[in-house]
């Protein structure tokens, strides 16, 4: 038989505060970074980083919507960003529509917040 004092399972290491990667940066480190014109060659549904600017914000339909946070059920509840922006790199230019979590995230506000304003 084997020594009792022998541990099954292995020891956990705890990370410090500076060994934290940031969501942004395992972001792009995971997916696959694309150009604009780099996007059109692809059929399925995906995850891609593209470098490009902000040329504006389309205007000319509402840039939120009204939504259940509870995710479960259609019960107008709160005001949640859908952005649409034009954007442009060194390839093409195209139009990105970006939701609320994202959004929130880009603004560091959320829409609720930014209508009550």
């Amino acid at each position: 038989m084997g020594d009792s004092t022998e541990s099954p399972s292995q020891a956990l290491t705890q990370f410090s505060a500076s060994s934290k990667v940031s969501l942004e940066d395992d972001f792009i480190k995971l997916h696959p970074r694309s150009s604009i014109e780099g996007l059109k060659d692809f059929k399925q549904e995906s995850t891609f980083v593209v470098k490009a600017t902000v040329k504006h914000v389309l205007d000319h339909d509402d840039w939120w919507y009204t939504a259940c946070i509870c995710n479960k059920a259609v019960y107008p509840d709160s005001k949640m960003y859908k952005l649409k922006l034009r954007v442009i790199d060194a390839t093409d230019s195209t139009t990105f529509v970006v939701f609320d979590r994202d959004a929130s995230a880009m603004l560091k506000k959320s829409c609720s917040d930014i209508l009550d304003l």
